[in-house]
């Protein structure tokens, strides 16, 4: 007769079943929207031909030069110039190292990473997301938002219902609803219908600038504000240091106790959760670190430097972006639960006399703690995130063998008791 040991009782784990998940909707929804897109390709292809085969050949030179130029006009606005993005059903894809829009239409999302890229005179019918060093979009409309990650980004004459920036160097010369600005210099030239958020160190609001409503967020200095600009209502927060207070202040107060309370309730919270919904896994993830130190260890680090590697050279070929993007999710959806399952597995193993909750809440403390320090913090994260993916990997691997055909789990020698 067999006796196992309590976290036996689930053969795939818990967490793994939903990371899976995830990444089985994921895969499902983006293949489709890929699939769309193969099927209309042939449906455009075809009359593109029809007109060179049906004329006389003296005449078939003379129609060829309308059918090359469609891709630039707006009748096709999924080819582009140069070949190089691609189209995602009805959006434009595109990554790689500088990149130049000019003109162009989209009917849905234009969709860009890289080094430069610049974007003028372009019609998106959805929005504009990008990231990258140096992003300017100029002279553009966007349906819905534009959505910019950077390290100097700037929008001039474009139009947009919300433009969110975030950067080093931030620029707003537009006009739109809603305005959300994340930067150590902010800039803002524009039109804003709406409420304005911003949050970094330095706030310039040019001449011209106009804002219905109200300017709110938290800044490092007051805001330097041009006479004719127009602002209907400041609620701004300054978080300026007292000069006398020296520079272990401007250290101190970066760290606030909002945010200490903020990081260690968060851990609390993901620890007790871990703990309840998936037990039996945090108890499995203590033994195979127990029993299996070398390999728990080495798997996570090995995966933990690979996955981002791998991601990268899936957006390679167009045919695997679904399966990059997908890996890609389960890789964020992993790191947000780390801290906090590593948190509960470790109170497992090293507490076991307290009971579960109670281990879960002293190591959630813990780890809270360090998790929010300017070093310690960095460190804590990275240990929670080896430690999950670690796990993931064994538990994937001991799914995969199967010593007795018998059982509906996996066999480990070292949790299982054998009685007469």
């Amino acid at each position: 007769m067999r006796k196992e040991t309590s976290y036996q009782k689930t053969p795939i784990a818990a967490l793994v079943a939903v990371l899976v998940l995830a990444v089985t909707l994921a895969w499902a929804g983006m293949s489709a929207s890929w699939a769309f897109a193969e099927e209309e390709a042939p449906v455009e292809a075809a009359p593109a031909e029809t007109p060179v085969e049906a004329p006389v050949t003296e005449e078939a030179p003379v129609e060829m030069a309308p059918a090359e130029a469609a891709p630039v006009d707006a009748a096709n606005p999924l080819d582009m110039d140069d070949g190089q993005e691609k189209p995602f059903g009805s959006d434009i894809l595109w990554a790689g190292n500088e990149k130049e829009f000019a003109g162009i239409q989209v009917i849905n999302d234009l969709l860009a990473a890289g080094q430069n890229i610049t974007v003028s005179g372009a019609q998106v019918g959805g929005s504009i997301r990008m990231a990258g060093r140096i992003v300017e979009i100029n002279d553009s409309a966007a349906v819905e938002n534009i959505t910019i990650a950077a390290q100097d980004a700037k929008v001039n004459g474009c139009t947009a219902n919300v433009v969110g920036l975030a950067g080093q160097s931030v620029t707003f010369g537009g006009t739109a609803n809603g305005l959300y600005l994340v930067g150590q210099n902010i800039t803002i030239n524009g039109v804003v219908n709406g409420d304005v958020w911003v949050y970094g160190g330095h706030l310039t609001i040019g001449p011209g600038a106009q804002i219905a409503g109200t300017l709110r967020g938290e800044l490092g200095e007051e805001p330097v504000i041009d006479p004719t600009a127009a602002v209907a209502m400041n609620e701004l927060t300054i978080n300026a240091n007292k000069a006398d207070e020296g520079e272990g202040a401007s250290i101190t107060s970066s760290f606030s106790w909002k945010t200490a309370l903020f990081s260690v309730l968060s851990c609390i919270a993901c620890a007790l959760i871990a703990e309840w919904i998936a037990g039996t896994q945090t108890e499995r993830a203590g033994e195979l670190l127990k029993n299996r130190p070398g390999s728990f260890i080495g798997f996570g680090v090995l995966w933990t430097i690979l996955l981002p590697v791998v991601i990268c050279l899936l957006c390679v070929p167009i045919v695997t972006i679904p399966v990059a993007l997908a890996a890609l999710f389960a890789l964020i959806a992993a790191s947000l639960v780390s801290l906090g399952f590593t948190a509960a597995a470790l109170g497992r193993m090293l507490l076991p006399g307290v009971g579960r909750y109670i281990s879960a809440l002293i190591m959630g403390i813990l780890f809270g703690v360090l998790s929010f320090l300017p070093v310690a913090g960095w460190v804590i994260r990275g240990v929670g995130h080896v430690f999950m993916i670690g796990f993931l990997v064994q538990a994937i691997r001991e799914g995969q063998r199967k010593q007795d055909p018998d059982a509906n789990e996996p066999f480990l020698p070292y949790a299982t008791t054998y009685n007469e």
